[in-house]
């Protein structure tokens, strides 16, 4: 007999709710929110389960832990699942026996899960994201240190060997150019860890079509994010989930309505010339 399994997840524990095909609780419980919890639950379940995780940090890896095991696993979107069954009690117990009953009933929202490879190569691209960001934030940083003394040097010139005597002659005072120093350190083993992700992600660019739609140099691992970020959709598409047409599912734009300059924001006092009307008339 199959039963129906709705599991929500959490970073120390995790609830489940199991149904039967009438919608009776067969059993509900919490184990460990790790691989040993896992493996209790398929010990005591069997392997004849349909099951529902919501979506979260790490509900991927979960997914993949019991289908190996070989249970039929859906992840359902968290915002949807919302949607689908507002409550105004919230508890895990009350989450778990929901996405039981969503699996049961066969209305799981389910989502477009990328494949291992299509993970790892987003993870790479992160990985690299973050180091840049660190990198942009130590130039900043440098900027932010000279306009103090009125001074303006280029990151190139200060990379050179005389760029900090170049600050002290302009008057910038010791404590100042030891934190410089400090973001030029920063900055070349940024450098050093960011040079071989590119080797590592140049090949991705070079043979990923889509790379050379987003208008970027192909050999640059900056036409990767892009493509990276929207090949979801296209994918989803293409597998045919949920029946979707390319024009739906896309992200909608909200774009503000213009204000007209005669009515003033909410919250904020009227304009200067609101305030003296009365007077002039």
């Amino acid at each position: 007999m199959v039963k129906y399994v709705g599991v929500d997840w959490a970073y120390r524990t995790a609830q489940w709710c199991a149904l039967a095909p009438g919608g009776e609780i067969a059993g509900e419980g919490r184990i460990a929110a790790d691989r040993d919890g896992l493996a209790r639950l398929v010990l005591e379940l069997g392997d004849e389960v349909k099951a529902c995780v919501e979506m979260m940090s790490g509900a991927l890896w979960v997914r993949d832990e019991l289908v190996a095991c070989g249970w039929q696993v859906e992840v359902a979107d968290a915002r949807k699942v919302k949607t689908a069954a507002p409550l105004a009690a919230k508890t895990d117990k009350v989450d778990a026996r929901l996405l039981a009953e969503l699996s049961r009933r066969e209305l799981v929202p389910g989502l477009w899960l990328p494949s291992l490879n299509e993970r790892a190569l987003r993870e790479r691209l992160r990985r690299r994201m973050h180091l840049v960001r660190l990198r942009t934030s130590a130039k900043g940083r440098i900027f932010g240190l000279q306009t103090q003394w009125g001074v303006r040097v280029s990151l190139a010139r200060l990379r050179r060997a005389d760029g900090l005597s170049l600050l002290e002659r302009a008057g910038v005072p010791e404590v100042w150019r030891r934190s410089v120093g400090e973001c030029l350190a920063l900055i070349d083993f940024l450098d050093a860890r960011i040079a071989p992700l590119d080797t590592e992600l140049k090949p991705f660019a070079q043979a990923d079509p889509r790379a050379a739609m987003t208008g970027r140099d192909v050999d640059s691992p900056k036409a990767l994010p892009t493509v990276a970020d929207s090949c979801a959709h296209n994918e989803k598409v293409r597998e045919g989930v949920d029946g979707s047409s390319p024009s739906e599912g896309l992200p909608r734009l909200r774009i503000p309505r213009r204000r007209s300059m005669d009515r003033p924001m909410p919250g904020y006092p009227p304009r200067r010339d609101d305030r003296f009307a009365n007077d002039a008339s």
